[in-house]
């Protein structure tokens, strides 16, 4: 129960985290607590790498190779923090970040549009649905390709909004809307897919989301490495 309990603590920390830095942005205020969500947000997301790669052997030279990047990272973590405000390496954490997540998951996405290879979208529906047709496929594929977009929009909308906004207001956008934009999308893909198919038996975001939770990031994982 404790184990649970301290687990909970972790993700609602990290969950916190971007909100705690666009306060900082926003205010000026609150560093100490902008800065222990930070950390917590780390120990979440190693978590859910190790959780992905559980069972994968990297073999020797991979396992040299990651030591050495995270010794290199480490380093260079702490000789910035010398020489960089707390409140500025927040705010490039967060920036980094959010770039390089929704690169990664562009990459993820689209590598499996390639010839050959079967859509993300496509493995995922063949998995969750057991009326899966050929006409929901042609829309899976359509909904692959719109992930791709939606990720390279973030992108976009983070490297605008630095160069031309404020910093609150970029913060905004890749510390406090990140999420709620995935979550309109998955909920503007279920209204569509509603529509255009009405009389399909429907998977839920629901059924979506325990998929996820039981081994959906290892599927997105083994899509992007062209095991499926």
């Amino acid at each position: 129960m404790m184990k649970g309990f301290v687990r909970g603590a972790v993700t609602a920390a990290a969950i916190a985290s971007p909100l705690a830095t666009h306060i900082l942005v926003a205010t000026g205020i609150g560093l100490p607590w902008a800065l222990a969500l930070a950390a917590a947000q780390w120990v979440v997301a190693l978590g859910l790498i190790s959780r992905t790669w559980r069972g994968r052997s990297v073999g020797v030279a991979g396992a040299v190779l990651l030591a050495v990047l995270a010794m290199a990272a480490g380093t260079l973590t702490y000789r910035a923090s010398l020489r960089i405000p707390a409140e500025i390496g927040l705010l490039t954490v967060s920036g980094v970040s959010h770039a390089a997540i929704n690169a990664m998951l562009f990459l993820v996405f689209a590598s499996t549009l390639r010839p050959g290879r079967i859509p993300l979208v496509v493995q995922m529906g063949r998995i969750l649905d057991p009326n899966f047709n050929p006409a929901i496929e042609r829309y899976a594929v359509a909904v692959t390709k719109a992930w791709c977009v939606f990720f390279l929009a973030q992108i976009a909308g983070s490297a605008v909004l630095l160069a031309m906004a404020p910093r609150a207001a970029w913060s905004l956008f890749v510390n406090v809307l990140d999420l709620p934009l995935v979550a309109a999308m998955f909920v503007a893909e279920d209204l569509v897919r509603r529509l255009l198919f009405s009389r399909h038996p429907h998977v839920g975001l629901i059924a979506v989301g325990r998929h996820m939770r039981g081994g959906g990031w290892a599927t997105m994982r083994d899509a992007f490495m062209g095991r499926l």
